[in-house]
């Protein structure tokens, strides 16, 4: 019998949907799919959506398995269902699930797609290749990109600016030993950087903003630069406004700086992302095992992740420092929570492993004929 054939259909190069397709290149190299893709322009929603969502499907990509199923994955930060897709399509996988926002009529078509971060297959990605050069908006950048991308494959060397960035890099098993730091970097919006934002959304990004730099100042004051490193990335915005919570080397908010300095915190600080989402530092944290201190989860994820076994949980930068003071006291706490979330990314996170979840689901739709042993 056949193994699954998935058709990767692809319209933007957003970081948002990294996860998914990397997660598919690996299963196509483990030799569970045999994967093909195909760059469309990007499908236009007809009717006009709120302001937030005017670009959400920039963050949106589909799975044909066996050319007839059609996964839908939404990676976009709010809540909101795209309906158009969610009619045509026959499973679809939601980053930010929230289960009210679910029409009853498609209560067993939409699953929760768990968490989410920016990463890549190692080595030489033809795939990733194939739709950068594509997707090029000018004929001169598309002949620098298959250039530079033919340049890569001779080389069997990642695309310019992936190395570290493989599913085999981003990660690590717990080091209970390492000393207990803290760190915390993150940044803040301007509430006013999207034309027609309701209040609503305009007062999110205020409360948002807030609660980051209030958690920086308490933590610098509480536990010292010895103990606790962080601030904001020096965006315009964050130089206006919160000049006192700047982190004190822009260079530090650089990816590549960033995860090296990762490796070495055991304690990690996750704040609610926007639109009320889990913010891409959560999966991050989650797969180099660190004990997390979070705001609480607005949407589900699947598997066995949860408050007290994953992570803990504060609603204010006060209790923010309280929950951290206990992890720095309890050794045994601390090293509980790195080992649960190491086994969580080796059984739910890892991109080959959060991808094959999602196609098993989506072929429980399909006969049971047509699923091999090893899917089952």
């Amino acid at each position: 019998m056949s193994k699954p054939t998935c058709r990767m259909v692809v319209w933007s190069c957003s970081t948002h949907a990294s996860q998914i397709q990397t997660g598919l290149v690996l299963l196509a190299r483990q030799g569970l799919i045999r994967l093909t893709q195909e760059v469309r322009p990007l499908p236009r929603v007809k009717r006009p959506p709120a302001p937030h969502l005017r670009d959400a499907r920039l963050s949106h990509m589909l799975v044909v398995i066996n050319e007839r199923i059609r996964a839908w994955f939404d990676l976009h930060d709010s809540f909101e269902l795209d309906e158009e897709a969610l009619e045509t399509c026959d499973v679809y996988f939601k980053r930010s699930f929230a289960v009210g926002a679910v029409p009853a009529r498609h209560s067993g078509k939409v699953w929760p797609l768990g968490l989410n971060y920016e990463v890549y297959a190692g080595g030489f990605d033809g795939f990733d290749a194939g739709r950068r050069i594509a997707l090029a908006r000018e004929p001169t950048e598309r002949l620098l990109r298959m250039a530079r991308y033919t340049a890569a494959f001779l080389a069997r060397k990642p695309i310019s600016g992936r190395a570290g960035l493989d599913a085999d890099s981003l990660c690590c098993p717990p080091e209970p030993e390492r000393e207990p730091r803290i760190l915390f970097m993150t940044r803040v919006y301007d509430p006013a950087d999207i034309k027609d934002q309701p209040r609503e959304k305009i007062e999110q990004r205020i409360a948002l903003n807030e609660m980051r730099v209030e958690c920086i100042l308490r933590l610098r004051k509480a536990f010292g630069p010895d103990r606790f490193r962080g601030g904001l990335q020096h965006t315009e915005y964050a130089r206006r406004r919160f000049r006192h919570a700047l982190l004190e080397n822009e260079a530090q908010s650089r990816k590549k700086q960033y995860l090296k300095m990762l490796r070495k915190f055991p304690i990690c600080v996750a704040s609610t992302g926007l639109h009320s989402s889990i913010g891409w530092k959560m999966g991050e944290y989650v797969a180099f095992s660190k004990a997390i201190v979070s705001e609480p989860l607005r949407y589900a994820v699947p598997g066995d992740f949860r408050e007290g076994r994953n992570f803990l949980s504060f609603t204010s930068a006060a209790e923010c420092v309280e929950k951290i003071g206990a992890l720095m006291d309890k050794p045994s706490l601390r090293t509980a929570l790195m080992e649960n979330n190491w086994r969580y990314y080796q059984t739910w996170l890892r991109p080959d492993l959060l991808v094959r979840k999602a196609l098993q689901t989506a072929l429980s739709y399909a006969s049971a004929e047509e699923l091999q042993p090893a899917w089952r």
